[in-house]
This record gives structure tokens, C-alpha cells and sequence, in this order.
């Protein structure tokens, strides 16, 4: 790529987390990767927000840049 070129940045990324276990406080979601590496792994939500969302199996979360 040439020096004056800026890297392709994407919107926002889309990952889904399957839920894999409860800790004490926490619900633990692990990453569904398909045929990409893994971007954040695993996943804790305090169980109130657990609760509040309606206690899913599966759960997407959007990653976006922030503006400056």
C-alpha cells in the first residue's frame, strides 16, 4: 500500500457470543468465530443485565469507532 494511503476501516464489526457459563456475578458469552480470528473472546454481562435483556442464549454486539 503506498505511504499516502490510509488502511480501509469498516463501519463496525457484528460479533455474536453463545453463552457458555455463570459466574458468581456474571453470565460468561464466548465468541461464535467462524473463519475469522477471534476479535474480543469472551464476553462477562452482570447478571441484572443478563436478566434485563431476557436471559438469551446468543447475543450480537456492535463495535463502531467513536468520532473524534
Amino acid at each position: 500500500m503506498p505511504d499516502n494511503e490510509q488502511p480501509t476501516v469498516p463501519e463496525s464489526l457484528l460479533l455474536t457470543f453463545q453463552r457458555e457459563r455463570e459466574t458468581k456475578n456474571t453470565v460468561r458469552y464466548e465468541e461464535v468465530v467462524s473463519d475469522m480470528l477471534s476479535v474480543v473472546g469472551t464476553l462477562y454481562l452482570q447478571k441484572w443485565a443478563h436478566h434485563r435483556l431476557g436471559e438469551p442464549e446468543v447475543i450480537t454486539v456492535s463495535i463502531t469507532p467513536a468520532s473524534s
